[in-house]
């Protein structure tokens, strides 16, 4: 029993997590069927990629909230490089995206500009071009070809693109945990003056986070694509609240310089068990989004007072 509660103590999330699983098993019918699961597993990918990105930005004691319009910008322009040529349909999203996250991490590092304005800026721009350029029409990929064919692929039955969002987690959590940049991640995170003291190159550690970030929304663009092979203009729109609503009730601080890719993603498994289950049980689409918003203010609040209770 004390082995119980010492890892309750420790892992919060994961408990509740589980706690939650057996229940909605039980309580549920339809929650532990196959496809469920499978779909549980599909719905979660995309922010679940992303999710790894924010993660070092948000631990770094930074916010990005441009992402979800940096995710409509790329699905589009890998949707339409995918009718020329696939090489295009994997560059240019990339391309694009790290530019933007090198622009907004150069100016957060370089001229200490708020991360939180800064990216409400970049997050508005960005949409007005989306809206520009595409007009509200939906973009469509090629079907049946190498593009496609990159989703359609299983390895031992599982999905290419689950195998591509597992990768990426162990390495993200590999970079956080057991390499010099991400120690000084977290250490900016923990108190930015003291990590300068100590002789780190915050504008670096910062400028690298946004990086990573925004590639990490190029490749679950690609990958959304892929499998989906179209996009509107209003796809990705509100995905920077889901990315960070997840990673914060997974355990990571928004003060920063707490928190691993493990918490991000389970984060992203408890938000998407408790949506399937409220899915399942017919709850107003209105009120899922008031769970949301209820988790992250709940997330906040334990952080605060995890804060003064050190």
């Amino acid at each position: 029993m004390a082995s119980v509660r010492g890892f309750v103590s420790r892992n919060p999330q994961l408990s509740v997590l589980v706690l939650l699983f057996v229940l909605f098993a039980l309580f549920i019918p339809a929650f532990m069927t196959t496809g469920n699961i499978l779909n549980i597993l599909k719905q979660s990918t995309t922010i679940s990629i992303i999710a790894c990105g924010l993660a070092f930005v948000v631990i770094g004691g930074n916010l990005d909230l441009s992402v979800g319009a940096l995710l409509s910008l790329s699905l589009g322009l890998s949707i339409e490089m995918a009718n020329h040529n696939l090489f295009l349909a994997l560059v240019v999203p990339m391309v694009a995206v790290v530019a933007v996250g090198f622009a907004n991490g150069s100016i957060v590092g370089r001229f200490r500009v708020d991360s939180i304005i800064l990216t409400l800026g970049s997050m508005a721009a960005i949409n007005g071009v989306v809206q520009t350029y595409r007009q509200g029409n939906i973009v469509t990929g090629p079907m049946f070809t190498s593009y496609q064919a990159m989703t359609d692929a299983k390895l031992f039955g599982v999905p290419s693109y689950i195998l591509v969002y597992i990768a990426i987690a162990l390495l993200f959590q590999f970079l956080l945990l057991k390499t010099a940049f991400g120690r000084q991640v977290v250490l900016q995170g923990e108190n930015k003056e003291a990590a300068e003291i100590a002789g780190i190159n915050t504008r670096r550690v910062t400028l690298i986070s946004f990086v990573l970030c925004s590639a990490s929304v190029g490749v679950a663009s690609i990958l959304m694509g892929s499998r989906l092979l179209q996009g509107s203009t209003n796809t990705g729109t509100g995905m920077e609240f889901d990315a960070l609503t997840a990673i914060l009730i997974g355990g990571i601080s928004i003060y920063g310089g707490k928190g691993t890719i493990l918490n991000a993603m389970v984060g992203v498994f408890l938000l998407a068990i408790i949506i399937n289950g409220l899915t399942l049980l017919n709850v107003p689409f209105e009120w899922r989004n008031v769970a949301k918003g209820l988790l992250i203010i709940l997330a906040i609040g334990i952080a605060r007072m995890r804060g003064r209770a050190v």
